[in-house]
């Protein structure tokens, strides 16, 4: 069985403007490159699999968590 993949439009490193100006009221999917790539996991990750662990490990809780449903 073969499956078929459509090609997404990307922007790399879009702005608060290019994403409220342009890619919102086009109303497709797209793939934002690069959006996370100064996130703590991020650079973590990017460091190696020691300091992802340590930077997950301390934002565990053992403690309720609230979840928002959209």
């Amino acid at each position: 069985m073969s499956v078929e993949y459509a090609l997404l439009p990307g922007h790399d490193g879009a702005d608060e403007a290019t994403f409220r100006d342009e890619i919102m009221p086009a109303g497709q999917p797209v793939v934002l490159r690069g959006i996370v790539k100064n996130w703590a996991l991020t650079q973590s990750a990017k460091r190696g699999v020691t300091d992802l662990a340590a930077v997950i490990s301390g934002a565990a809780t053992t403690g309720p968590v609230n979840v928002n449903v959209i």
